[in-house]
């Protein structure tokens, strides 16, 4: 069901991007597949595609599916700041136009 398969793309979300992280992309790519896979059968978040490709460094892809997940108002938007899937792409030059779009308070770094 769909309520099953959302806890497992989260996952499988996460482990893509951690494998992006530590350079292994064929590792990562694989859980892109499973993703890809899943859509087949029930919707996948965009901001689960996101966090894989935020890992893999392909950020203007990663943005690309932030805004979606901006535009679906997915609630993990709303930790853009804070969540490491996203520390990637900060300085992308979309971040700050999408930060203000989330009405996100003013970062104090």
């Amino acid at each position: 069901s769909l309520h099953d398969a959302l806890p497992i793309s989260h996952t499988i979300a996460w482990r893509g991007f951690v494998e992006g992280c530590a350079g292994n992309r064929k590792e990562a790519e694989q859980y892109l597949a499973q993703l890809n896979e899943m859509s087949s059968r029930c919707p996948v978040r965009p901001i689960h595609y996101c966090w894989v490709y935020s890992g893999l460094r392909e950020l203007d892809t990663s943005m690309d599916y932030f805004e979606k997940a901006v535009a679906q108002a997915d609630p993990f938007t709303l930790y853009a700041d804070v969540f490491p899937t996203y520390f990637n792409l900060h300085q992308h030059p979309r971040f700050r136009q999408l930060r203000q779009a989330l009405r996100l308070p003013g970062l104090h770094r």
